[in-house]
């Protein structure tokens, strides 16, 4: 500390003061009592990398995380009932929403039942030259599947609502760039939503896998983006008592921190939208579907993103409708 001087970039990797390790610019530099005091403030990787190169290829796993937080009704299968490198989980009785508040009342919610499923690995190359900014490139890869069954119990017009019943942070993962840290947090979500009308006694359902691989990819001043996927869905037959708008939807998210700051992102949204009118042709309709968003916001980069983030897939194809399969 005694060689550190105000305007000084100082990087770590893990400690026991700073979990995530630390990207700082000195801002002064006081002794009191015998000891060095510094106040700091964030700093960019440009400022502490000149020119070199970092590149990840790396697969994840529930044996790396080390702070989880699930919701009632969700939980994490244990390590001997799954496969190597598989989050896992089985939701029961999960409360979607609850009108009145009173999770003691039970004639006036929304639940969902099912079973999800998936593995990731994410890719990342990044490159400066001459502190600046050169190439980066982000990547998820992931396969997921599973099958969900939504119960309503209550009518009414709900507005979309999105909730992370299960968070899990892993463990950093440390790379170098000559003899600065890299420090990656992983971030891993499993995040449900809906929107739309609600009413007594339906019942949505569906079977989905889905395998994907969305990214971004900046060089030479322009950002390009990666979206593609396969899948196979098949609806289980609805039940309903009038009209109905109502669009479910369930899947991961991966979160890559720097030092504990806001990385790339990639979100997957497996949904099923059940759709009634009994004056339409066909009169009832439902339809699976594939939403994939890739977000480019880096807190420790100087450089700043046009697009932030962008929708790389999604579709809807029909499952069901008006009483037989589509041909």
């Amino acid at each position: 500390l005694n060689q550190v001087q105000p305007g000084d970039i100082i990087v770590s990797g893990p400690t026991d003061e700073a979990a995530e390790g630390f990207l700082k610019r000195v801002v002064s530099k006081t002794t009191a009592s015998g000891q060095v005091q510094l106040l700091t403030e964030q700093a960019a990787l440009e400022e502490a990398i000149d020119t070199g190169s970092f590149s990840i290829s790396q697969p994840l796993s529930p044996d790396q995380i080390v702070s989880s937080r699930l919701m009632p009704g969700v939980a994490l299968v244990p390590a001997d009932e799954r496969i190597d490198f598989t989050f896992a989980y089985e939701i029961k009785d999960f409360v979607l929403r609850d009108k009145d508040g009173n999770l003691n009342t039970k004639g006036d919610q929304m639940l969902l039942d099912g079973t999800v499923s998936f593995t990731k690995t994410f890719n990342m190359d990044i490159e400066f030259k001459r502190g600046n900014l050169e190439f980066f490139e982000f990547i998820d890869r992931s396969d997921v599947k599973g099958e969900f069954d939504v119960i309503s119990q209550f009518f009414g017009a709900e507005k979309a609502e999105d909730k992370v019943f299960a968070q899990h942070q892993l463990s950093p993962i440390i790379g170098f760039i000559g003899p600065v840290p890299i420090v990656i947090t992983p971030v891993v979500n499993l995040v449900i939503g809906y929107d739309g009308d609600v009413q007594v006694g339906v019942k949505l359902g569906f079977e989905y896998e889905v395998a994907t691989e969305a990214g971004a990819r900046w060089v030479n001043g322009q950002a390009s983006w990666i979206g593609d996927n396969s899948h196979n869905f098949t609806g289980k037959w609805p039940t309903f008592t009038t009209a109905l708008g109502l669009e479910m939807k369930a899947g991961p998210e991966l979160v890559l921190k720097f030092y504990g700051l806001i990385g790339p992102k990639a979100e997957i949204e497996v949904f099923l939208r059940g759709d009634v009118d009994p004056f339409d042709v066909p009169w009832w309709e439902l339809s699976g579907g594939l939403r994939v968003v890739v977000g480019l916001k880096i807190e420790a980069l100087k450089k700043t993103f046009v697009d932030e983030e962008q929708t790389v897939i999604e579709f809807s194809i029909v499952l069901l409708r008006a009483g037989k399969p589509p041909e």
